[in-house]
C-alpha cells in the first residue's frame, strides 16, 4: 500500500474540491445567486458533510480495506455493480476536466492552435503521472496545491486597493432561493471530495480528513468569489465564460510584471493535472478491485486514451460543457448524497446480521 500521509489526503480531498470548480461553476453561480453567491458555497459545504461522515464510518469498520474492497467483500454482485457505478462516474469527471483543461487553454491562451494539439500533452502528462501510482501523485498535490491556495490567499494584498464592498449589498434581496440555485450548480463539483474513502483504507481516512478538505477547497472558492464580486460586481462575472480568470486578469504587480494572470494560470494547470490524473488513478483502482486478475497499472493507458477521445466526442464546444452542468447536479447527488446513504444502510443491516449468528 502506498504511504500517504494526512496532509496529503486532506490535500487531495481539497484538489478534488477547487481545481475543476474555480474555472467555469463561478459563472453560474454569479448569475442564478448574484451578491449572495457566497452563500451557495457554504451551502454545498454543509450538505457535503454528511455523506463524507457515513463513507468515513463505513470505512472505519474495515481498516484495512479501502470502499471498493468494502463494498465487494460484503455484497459480492451489489458491490461490483455500485462500485462499476462508481467508476463510471468518475469516468465522466475524468473526461470533463480533461475537455475542460483543453478548452480553457485553447480559448484563453492559445486561441490558433488545434484542440488535438492541446489535448495530447495533457493526456500524456496525466498517464505518466498516473503511472508514478498513489504515492507519486500525492507528493506532487503536496507541491504544487498548497502553493495554489497561498497565491489565492495572497491575492487579497495586491487586488484590496480595488475592492468595491458596494458590491455585496443588498444581500438576500430575492431571499434564499437564488444562493440555493447557486448551490445547484457547485454541489457536485464540491462533492467529488467523496473520492477519497475509495482510494484509501480505514485505517488512513478519517472524517475529520474529509472536514478539513472541504474547509480548505470551499474556503478557497470562497475567497475567488469574493475576490470575483468584488472587483467586477455581479454582471461582467455573468457575460464571460470564464470569471475567475477575468478577476485575476486584472492583477498588476507594478509596471514589471503586468501579464501576472500566466504564471498564476501555469500553477493552477499543475495542480488540475494531478487532480485528472487522481480521477483516472480512481478508474484503474476500481477496474482492479472489481475484475480480478487485471492490473490497474497496465489499463492506464487504455482508460487514458479513451478518456481523451471521449472528452472530444461527448461535447462539441465549450458552451455544451457549460450547459451540462445543471443536469450533471441531478445525477451526482444519486452517487454523492443518496447512495453513500445506501451503503451504509446496508453496511449497517449486514452488521445486525453477522452479531444475530
Amino acid at each position: 500500500m502506498a504511504k500517504i500521509t494526512e496532509w496529503q489526503l486532506i490535500l487531495i480531498g481539497a484538489a478534488f474540491i477547487l481545481d475543476a470548480t474555480l474555472v467555469n461553476v463561478p459563472n453560474q453561480v454569479i448569475s442564478a445567486a448574484r451578491m449572495d453567491s457566497w452563500l451557495s458555497y457554504c451551502i454545498a459545504f454543509f450538505v457535503m458533510m454528511l455523506p463524507l461522515y457515513l463513507l468515513a464510518k463505513v470505512s472505519h469498520r474495515f481498516p484495512n480495506k479501502d470502499l471498493f474492497e468494502i463494498l465487494i467483500g460484503q455484497y459480492a454482485i451489489a458491490g461490483r455493480v455500485l462500485a462499476m457505478g462508481y467508476m463510471l462516474f468518475f469516468f465522466y469527471i475524468f473526461i470533463r476536466d480533461l475537455r475542460m483543461v483543453a478548452d480553457f487553454v485553447n480559448l484563453a491562451l492559445l486561441r490558433e492552435t488545434p484542440m488535438i494539439m492541446v489535448l495530447f500533452p495533457v493526456i500524456v502528462t496525466v498517464i505518466l503521472i498516473t503511472k508514478g501510482g498513489l504515492e507519486t501523485i500525492g507528493r506532487l498535490t503536496e507541491i504544487w496545491f498548497p502553493i495554489l491556495v497561498i497565491v489565492i490567499v495572497g491575492i487579497c494584498m495586491i487586488i484590496a486597493a480595488e475592492f468595491e464592498y458596494r458590491y455585496l449589498t443588498p444581500m438576500f434581496e430575492y431571499g434564499i432561493g437564488p444562493s440555493l440555485e447557486g448551490c445547484w450548480y457547485v454541489l457536485s463539483y464540491v462533492g467529488e471530495v467523496i473520492a477519497i474513502p475509495f482510494l484509501f483504507t480505514g485505517g488512513t481516512f478519517r472524517f475529520k480528513h474529509g472536514f478539513y478538505a472541504l474547509v480548505i477547497g470551499v474556503g478557497s472558492l470562497l475567497l475567488l468569489n469574493f475576490y470575483t464580486v468584488l472587483t467586477l460586481g455581479v454582471h461582467i462575472p455573468q457575460m464571460t465564460l470564464y470569471p475567475t480568470y477575468e478577476m485575476v486578469r486584472q492583477l498588476r504587480i507594478t509596471d514589471f510584471l503586468d501579464r501576472f494572470d500566466l504564471p498564476l494560470v501555469g500553477i493552477w494547470l499543475a495542480t488540475m493535472l494531478v487532480k485528472i490524473a487522481f480521477s483516472l488513478y480512481f478508474i484503474t483502482l476500481g477496474t482492479s478491485r472489481v475484475f480480478r486478475g487485471v492490473s490497474g497499472q497496465l489499463s492506464v493507458t487504455a482508460f487514458g486514451i479513451l478518456g481523451a477521445i471521449c472528452s472530444i466526442w461527448f461535447f462539441e464546444n465549450a458552451i455544451s460543457l457549460f450547459n451540462f452542468n445543471s443536469p450533471w447536479t441531478a445525477l451526482g447527488l444519486v452517487f454523492q448524497l443518496f447512495l453513500p446513504i445506501v451503503i451504509f444502510g446496508m453496511m449497517r443491516l449486514k452488521r445486525k446480521a453477522a452479531s444475530r449468528h
